[in-house]
């Protein structure tokens, strides 16, 4: 038996990529059961080397004008009839046995409401620059929602954003009302939210996913006032998860983690001055209202005083 299971793949400028993308997704040895690719107003050969899978079965193609990753990503999510959503990227490469392996994992463990896994990294021929990252889980099991599985990854530092990392359930994102917003790290605004819905999860320490790392893409290309505005949504949109979430077994611990994570790097990427980053504090103490928060924000300013002659923008 193989989980119905929905790719989605949008794609704008790619045409260095986009063939060996959706290649690795259309020869997996067990087909997906669909394929979403939307073309988001490409200027370049993109559109026309999607055209070339149109005949595939199970691939349909949207065109669109370009209307940004994440909203792209939303309209593959309507569209998609699968009983699991993966977004893939368009230009890095699923491995073979994909859909196949991660079908065996959703059957063996209880269908869970999201499935995480490892990915690699390569670099593409020509990138110069400087990235080291890799998403190895560290841990592998299955996990329910007061098991405080969002701590376990953070403490193992395996809480990965990437939309890529992981499967879940259509019905979490339908029934919880999450789509992506129109920003840059719009994965990294959604993971918390989504997360935080699911009531099992199941990790795996194996890696099914290669990420190509080029110069010229959104992760290593955005302009700073986009990273600042991206950030800034980031712990806003954390503030009103926790302020609608009433179960005991939220995970605060990771929770504020993050909030003290992102919190800085607004400030990093930020040209406030002093004022301005204590009015930003402020505003955030005042929606989320604990004394944890205050703690979070005064570290935050201290390291950022500190640190800000040698401040660098960190993803």
């Amino acid at each position: 038996m193989v989980v119905k299971i929905s790719v989605v793949i949008p794609a704008y400028n790619v045409e260095k990529y986009i063939f060996e993308a959706i290649s690795s997704v259309v020869s997996q040895s067990v087909s997906p059961y669909e394929v979403i690719v939307i073309d988001d107003g490409s200027t370049d050969s993109t559109g026309t080397i999607i055209d070339g899978f149109d005949k595939v079965e199970f691939v349909s193609i949207v065109k669109q004008k370009n209307m940004g990753l994440g909203l792209a990503r939303n309209v593959g999510l309507e569209r998609a009839t699968g009983d699991y959503i993966y977004f893939f990227d368009s230009d890095d490469i699923l491995e073979n046995d994909f859909i196949e392996r991660v079908s065996e994992l959703v059957l063996e463990n209880n269908k869970p409401d999201i499935l995480y896994f490892s990915g690699e990294t390569f670099y593409d021929k020509g990138f110069k620059g400087e990235f080291y990252r890799e998403y190895y889980r560290k841990i592998s099991g299955f996990y329910e929602s007061k098991d405080f599985f969002i701590s376990k990854m953070v403490n193992n530092k395996s809480f990965f954003s990437s939309a890529c990392l992981y499967i879940s359930k259509k019905s979490i994102w339908i029934d919880n009302g999450l789509v992506f917003k129109d920003m840059i790290h719009e994965d990294e605004e959604i993971i918390f939210p989504l997360s935080s819905c699911a009531k099992s999860i199941y990790i795996e320490k194996d890696s099914y996913f290669r990420r190509r790392i080029r110069s010229g893409s959104i992760m290593t290309s955005a302009n700073l006032d986009k990273k600042k505005l991206a950030y800034f949504l980031i712990v806003d949109g954390m503030a009103d998860t926790a302020k609608n979430i009433n179960d005991k077994y939220f995970d605060k611990k990771a929770f504020y983690f993050r909030v003290k994570k992102y919190l800085f790097k607004y400030l990093n990427s930020s040209s406030l001055g002093g004022w301005g980053s204590i009015k930003c504090l402020s505003f955030f103490c005042l929606k989320i209202r604990t004394l944890k928060i205050l703690y979070i924000s005064f570290y935050c300013f201290l390291k950022w005083l500190l640190l800000r002659p040698f401040a660098s923008v960190q993803d």
